[in-house]
């Protein structure tokens, strides 16, 4: 037992003596007793910390604290590529807004700076300018009909003195019916004409040719109106 001692202190050629090696046996087992006193106080410091009875209970507390902490970390990688991906989503929409800016910039009246100028002080402005714009318009359309209708009423009274100004007097003849025994009548404008066809007719063996003035009386328009010949 003694070469066992020897050999699991170190000393396997006999060098030290035994009351060396019971000194240094006792140094160990005093150190052995301190670690143990001072496990001792640890668990109980951890049972007292954490509220358990056992060790047992502090062993599972540190493991549901390793599993808490794993939890933890997991939650922060997902936190943190939820921040990433805010970031990400962030410049994206900054790169939106300075294209939608360059965009409405140019839509802008009048000498106005836009490089210093936010997408809702442009938009604003834009929005102003299309108002202006359509009001502009509104009122070039409601001048446009109103020069429409004049110049409607304008045709209608041109054509109402050309009218007037073609129609013969009522009582000039704006034309001669010739009508001969057994013939059809026949419509002539010249008074001459007329005469001659009358004429003729007589040579050609009819018995009587009558030459009739035709007066304009009044005229039938469209919508069943009847209007009177001016004199």
């Amino acid at each position: 037992m003694i070469a066992d001692i020897r050999a699991a202190v170190g000393d396997k050629t006999g060098k030290i003596m035994l009351g060396e090696l019971a000194a240094h046996i006792g140094k160990i087992y005093e150190l052995g007793e301190a670690h143990r006193e001072e496990c001792m106080r640890w668990e109980r410091a951890m049972m007292t910390a954490i509220g358990a009875d056992s060790i047992g209970d502090v062993v599972e507390a540190i493991r549901q604290l390793e599993a808490n902490n794993r939890i933890r970390g997991e939650n922060c990688d997902t936190l943190r590529q939820q921040i990433l991906e805010r970031d990400s989503a962030r410049e994206i929409m900054d790169a939106q807004i300075i294209a939608a800016s360059e965009t409405l910039a140019p839509c802008v009246l009048g000498d106005v700076d836009t490089s210093d100028m936010g997408l809702q002080e442009i938009a604003e402005a834009v929005a102003v300018a299309m108002a202006d714009t359509a009001a502009k318009l509104g009122r070039a359309i409601s001048d446009n009909e109103a020069l429409r209708m004049q110049l409607s009423e304008a045709y209608a009274e041109r054509d109402e003195i050309r009218l007037r100004n073609d129609s013969p007097p009522a009582d000039q003849p704006v034309g001669y019916l010739v009508r001969a025994t057994k013939r059809k009548p026949r419509t002539l404008h010249d008074e001459d004409k007329a005469r001659e066809a009358a004429l003729g007719a007589i040579r050609a063996g009819a018995p009587r040719a009558e030459v009739f003035a035709l007066v304009p009386v009044g005229q039938a328009k469209r919508g069943a109106e009847w209007k009177e010949a001016k004199g």
